[in-house]
């Protein structure tokens, strides 16, 4: 269940990045890069990063209830920060070439995953995400 509830978050995250105008994924032909923002997710100050990786896919991660400003220079590596400083991490790949949706299906492919002992029923009680704009589970390539 818990992977579950992180999936919602990213697709909060991916949402945001779109509407936002930070990715594209109607054009697998642009290319996205690479990048972060800090904005609010679910009443919670999140760093949200992403980039292209191969086949026309995207690697999305979020760090929800991030508190501190370290380490935002060093997003590949999350789990990395101090203690305290985050309440969940997760990352998750998201498909473009073959449809519009995150990969895997419940909590399948939910990867480099935490939750802070403190804010797992804060997890827990999130709305479950409905996307319009890409399909909130999908095959994993």
């Amino acid at each position: 269940m818990k992977k579950e509830k992180m999936r919602d978050l990213l697709c909060y995250a991916l949402e945001k990045l779109i509407i936002l105008k930070k990715i594209n994924l109607d054009s697998v032909n642009e290319q996205v890069g690479e990048g972060y923002i800090v904005v609010d997710i679910q009443g919670k100050r999140s760093v949200i990063n992403w980039r292209e990786i191969a086949y026309d896919q995207l690697s999305l991660s979020i760090w929800w209830g991030c508190n501190s400003d370290e380490n935002l220079s060093s997003l590949t590596k999350p789990l990395g920060i101090k203690k305290g400083n985050v309440d969940v991490c997760c990352s998750c790949w998201v498909e473009r070439k073959g449809g519009k949706w995150i990969q895997g299906y419940g909590s399948d492919f939910i990867v480099k995953t935490y939750c802070a002992k403190d804010a797992y029923n804060e997890l827990m009680n999130i709305p479950t995400a409905n996307p319009s704009l890409f399909n909130k589970e999908g095959k994993k390539y």
